[in-house]
Order: structure tokens, then sequence, then C-alpha cells
């Protein structure tokens, strides 16, 4: 099961590639923007559900 410290440095390190796939010119309709973006957004929700059941 991943924990909630593994899903941070996942979304720590998937910010990172999407900032620089950002900085190296790509636009933000590149298909490689998007998928990095529905990528992060996926791991976002997971963190999430994470922290409600951690919470409860």
């Amino acid at each position: 099961m991943v924990n909630l410290e593994e899903t941070e440095q996942a979304i720590y390190r998937m910010r990172e590639a999407l900032h620089k796939i950002i900085d190296n010119g790509e636009k933000l309709i590149d298909k490689q923007v998007i998928i990095a973006s529905e990528n992060l957004n996926h791991v976002l929700n997971e963190y999430y559900k994470l922290l409600k059941k951690k919470i409860k």
C-alpha cells in the first residue's frame, strides 16, 4: 500500500517534470504537457483519498 510520504514524493517529482517540460518551451496545449498534467492530477486525487482515510 502506498503511504502519504511516498505519494508526496511522487507529486513533487511529477510537478518538477511538468515544469521542465513547460520550461523547455512546450505549449500548454502540447500533448506531452497534457499527459503529464493528467498524470499529476491522478496522483493528487489519490493523495487526497489517502488524506481522507487518515483523517477518519
